[in-house]
Formats: structure tokens, C-alpha cells, sequence
């Protein structure tokens, strides 16, 4: 069997010189063909991966540089990594950065999927399904880039939980760290959750959170962004791959200087110019106006509306929770 699939992929890949020659469907077709055959891209392709991870509700919804090729959240770690706190029964104050998916509390059991036991199994093998899976959608976009010069960009923010399993199946690929205020993170999810918010619209069964829902919806919400922080922070330290770190309230107060720092650290050749206009794109105020607003998944883009937004005591539960981690990363009271 293992002769066959060996066979099959040296046939397939003979094809790649015939395939420049006839153009870019066809090695697009091939591309698609060697993903479907679990046939995974090796580290070339690997070191054009470059995860984002952080916070959901982080700014992480851009990606049109030139020889990008954004892929908008695939949820790999949510399905690697489910949090305990999402369900109904779940103590939050028996839960840690140690404990609170799934998957940590049980990896010291041998027969538990990804158990630390076998991680020298299951990791390389992850890896190389990730990186075909990517594969298959970044030949499915037919970007205008070849291939073998795209950089592709995957938004994870709400998979950051798993970064550690993510990251360790693909040490050739790249991180970057982006950064919010937490309280605002949690701010802006509570208005996704709220009566005829966007959550709502996007995904079937979500009830609107109310009255004295809020005060356990916004606990939870901030030891979320306390977990997945501590998660990303650990991985920024033992990563060997490249890595990068940015704060969305930098991203904000000059844009187009950290899109040219990010240029820079993805060794991108967009002009400035170029860069100018995307800029001018992607600002929050250019977006239609039917498309931003309270209720909309593109909501303010204004750091600090959570002293508004969140009642004193609900701030008061929400600094007990992540405080001290937002006074580690440098954000004020």
C-alpha cells in the first residue's frame, strides 16, 4: 500500500515541469490532486505558513497585501482544543491555563488521542495534514501569485487555545502574535452575543445574553482571553520559527507603518504605494455603512469603549480575572 501511494506521488509531481509549461490551471489542478491524495506539501511550503494567533475579536480580518494568500479562519484548534468553559457545569474557578481544554486535562492518558506519551507519533503526522489540508485551499483560490512564492496567511485567533499542538506539528512555519486589550476583546464579544447581534445571524442556537448572564458571560470571556494569551505567549518563547508580535492598538494609531514592519518581517515586495491604498481600504470608516455599526461583526474599531459598555462591576470582575496580565503587557487600568 505504502508502495502504491509512494508510486502515485512521484507520478503526480513528474507532471509539475509539463505543468509550468501548460500554465497556472493546471498546476493548480495538481496542487488540488496531490492534497486530495493526503500527498502534503514538504517544508517550502511549511515555511510560507504564517499562523495568527491571539484573541478572537483581535483585527485579524485583512490579508489583501500582494503575495498573500489569507486563509480566514479554518478552526483547527477549536477541534483540537474545545474549552470546558463553553459548557454548561463547568466550575470557571477550577479551571487554569493547565486545564481548561479537553485535550490538557487528559493528555497524561496514554489512550487519549494526543497523549504526551506519543506526541512523537502524532505530531509529524498532524503536521503533514494541516499542511495538505492548506494546501487544498490555497489551490482551490487560484491565487494570482504562484504557488511556490505565496505567503499564506491562516487566522486563528479563536484556535489559539491549540497553538502549542498546532506549532509543534509545523516548527518550520511562522507566528504572529496579535494583541488586544482584553477587556475590550470581551467587550466586543459580549455585543455579538446580545439581542439581534452578529452572532446571532452567523450561527444557529446562540441566545442572547442578558441580565445577570452578563456577569458569568464576561468571567468567562476574559479567563478565554487570559488562557489563549498565556498559550500564544508560551509558544512566542519556544517556537523556533519566526515570530512576531503586535498590539491592535498600534495597528490602529499607525497603520500603515506596522503594514510596513509586517511587509518587512514576510519579506513581501509591495510597494508603498500599494500599501497606501490598501490602507485606505481596509479602514473602518471606508467599510459600507451597512456593514459596521453595533450589531455588525465590523463594530467600532475604538479602543477603551468597554468603560462604556460594561457595567462597574462587570469591569471589576473582569480586572480581577486578567489584571495582572494586562499590566504585564503594558496596558493601563
Amino acid at each position: 500500500m505504502a508502495g502504491c501511494r509512494i508510486a502515485a506521488a512521484d507520478s503526480i509531481r513528474r507532471q509539475f515541469p509539463r505543468a509550468k509549461r501548460l500554465g497556472t490551471r493546471t498546476r493548480r489542478e495538481i496542487e488540488l490532486r496531490l492534497a486530495r491524495r493526503g500527498i502534503g506539501p514538504g517544508v517550502a511550503f511549511e515555511s510560507r505558513l504564517v499562523w495568527v494567533f491571539g484573541s478572537p475579536r483581535s483585527g485579524s480580518t485583512w490579508g489583501s497585501i500582494p503575495g498573500v494568500v489569507p486563509i480566514n479562519e479554518p478552526l483547527i484548534g477549536q477541534h483540537l482544543g474545545a474549552l470546558l468553559c463553553d459548557y454548561r457545569g463547568v466550575r470557571i474557578e477550577a479551571l487554569d491555563v493547565s486545564n481548561f481544554t479537553f485535550e490538557r486535562q487528559r493528555r497524561h492518558v496514554a489512550d487519549q488521542f494526543f497523549s504526551q506519551q506519543f506526541e512523537d507519533v502524532w505530531s509529524p503526522l498532524l503536521g503533514k495534514f494541516i499542511k495538505a489540508r492548506l494546501l487544498a485551499s490555497v489551490a482551490a483560490k487560484a491565487p494570482a501569485t504562484p504557488l511556490s512564492e505565496a505567503t499564506i496567511i491562516v487566522k486563528e485567533p479563536n484556535g489559539s487555545q491549540a497553538a502549542d499542538l498546532i506549532l509543534g506539528g509545523l516548527p518550520h512555519s511562522s507566528v504572529l502574535f496579535l494583541i488586544r486589550d482584553g477587556r475590550d476583546v470581551v467587550d466586543s464579544e459580549l455585543a455579538a452575543t446580545a439581542e439581534g447581534g452578529w452572532a446571532s445571524r452567523e450561527f444557529s442556537g446562540v441566545e442572547a445574553i442578558e441580565g445577570e448572564a452578563r456577569m458569568d458571560f464576561v468571567v468567562r470571556s476574559a479567563s478565554k482571553w487570559l488562557w489563549r494569551t498565556e498559550v500564544v505567549q508560551e509558544q512566542m518563547a519556544r517556537h523556533p520559527g519566526p515570530k512576531f508580535s503586535l498590539k491592535y492598538e498600534d495597528l490602529l494609531t499607525d497603520t500603515l507603518g506596522h503594514v510596513r514592519d509586517l511587509r518587512s518581517w514576510l519579506k513581501l515586495n509591495a510597494p508603498d504605494e500599494t500599501l497606501q491604498k490598501i490602507v485606505a481600504d481596509c479602514a473602518f470608516e471606508a467599510l459600507p455603512a451597512a456593514e459596521r455599526g453595533p450589531d455588525k461583526f465590523f463594530r467600532s474599531a475604538r479602543p477603551g469603549a468597554w468603560r462604556e459598555n460594561l457595567s462597574d462591576r462587570e469591569q471589576a470582575a473582569v480586572e480581577r480575572v486578567i489584571g495582572a496580565k494586562l499590566k504585564e503587557l503594558g496596558y493601563e487600568a
